[in-house]
């Protein structure tokens, strides 16, 4: 009899638990313990063939933000960007079109294209450069790159200047190296640029696993025929000035 009272009560014991357990999910903890969705970056593609305009757009998407409203917002800002970079390509050819008819009709369609890489993803920044191309004529067409660098836990956007701690002389490190990596390769760099060269606060940039990638536009430090110049400053050669939060990038904390 002793023996089923026992079996019993350890039956009563586990089966309590169990309910404990179950009630305890319902209130919370259930909520730690499920997965945090997977962060995405994806493209979604956009064709324009039309008389004025002819190519493809990459548009960054991203997924898996807790912030839902930062998503939303990052998606559309994303959107609407390259949205305006190609209407302001139509309204170029459709004044073209207007002005010169059909004598040089055969310059139309215009070209435009928009495309991006993953700089960085992680919970706590989202850094990617989109390059803007188009061809309305002319011997080459031109393109630029406009970085998104956003702190996910403000939503706010980060500046060169927000990278480092107060009182380090970012400034001064980083053209240091950018000069270096110019003088490793003087041939392709204006001379001037080599002598003349300044990073401001505003500078443009985006994060990557190996640094912090510095750029500049076409023809500002080197010919056309370079292409958008950058140079990845490791995180290793400016670990004493960066961040906590910066440095966590490398050291996964």
């Amino acid at each position: 009899m002793r023996y089923y009272r026992s079996r019993i009560y350890h039956l009563g014991v586990i089966l309590a638990l169990l309910f404990c357990f179950a009630a305890m999910s319902s209130v919370g903890w259930g909520r730690e313990l499920q997965a945090k969705p997977t962060l995405e970056l994806k493209a979604r593609t956009v064709s324009h063939e039309t008389e004025l305009v002819s190519g493809e757009t990459k548009i960054p998407v991203i997924k898996g933000l807790e912030d839902s409203d930062l998503e939303k917002q990052l998606n559309e800002r994303w959107a609407r960007d390259i949205s305006d970079f190609v209407d302001k390509v139509v309204v170029e050819a459709q004044a073209f079109a207007d002005e010169f008819g059909e004598e040089l009709s055969h310059w139309l369609p215009f070209e435009v294209a928009v495309d991006f890489q993953t700089g960085y993803l992680g919970e706590r920044y989202v850094s990617i450069p989109i390059v803007y191309y188009s061809f309305t004529g002319g011997a080459h067409g031109f393109h630029y790159q406009l970085a998104t660098n956003v702190d996910l836990h403000t939503g706010k956007d980060l500046t060169l200047q927000d990278l480092f701690t107060a009182g380090y002389d970012y400034r001064q490190a980083i053209r240091d190296e950018v000069l270096r990596q110019m003088q490793a390769n003087p041939s392709i760099y204006f001379d001037e640029a080599m002598a003349d060269s300044e990073i401001a606060p505003d500078h443009p940039f985006y994060l990557s696993a190996a640094g912090i990638v510095v750029y500049y536009g076409l023809y500002e430090v080197a010919p056309y025929c370079t292409g958008i110049p950058e140079f990845t400053i490791p995180f290793a050669y400016l670990w004493e000035g960066l961040q906590p939060a910066i440095q966590a990038i490398v050291t996964g904390r």
